[in-house]
Formats: structure tokens, sequence, C-alpha cells
């Protein structure tokens, strides 16, 4: 099995409830973490062993 380790230096503020008023606006701040780490995968390929 080949996995993979992706770091993100922003944590949840309010883990327990999560502080989203729509899973709509869940999803919109998972969209721009997900466009942050695929950013640093571009920027530094090797660290992300593609």
């Amino acid at each position: 099995m080949n996995s993979r380790l992706l770091a993100v230096d922003r944590t949840p503020r309010d883990v327990p409830r999560f502080g989203f008023p729509s899973l709509s606006k869940m999803k919109d701040a998972a969209g721009k973490i997900l466009s942050a780490v695929l950013e640093r995968i571009g920027r530094y390929p090797a660290v992300a062993g593609l």
C-alpha cells in the first residue's frame, strides 16, 4: 500500500461544533484549504513524493 501524508497549516477553530452555519459554508472552507494544499504540492512536488 502506498500512502502519503499532507500537512495543512490551519486547524479548525472549534472542532467539537465545527463552527459552520451550513454545509455549503463548510464545503467552501474545505475547497479553500484544498486549493492551498494543491498549490503547495505544485511548489514542492518532491516533498509530496510526486
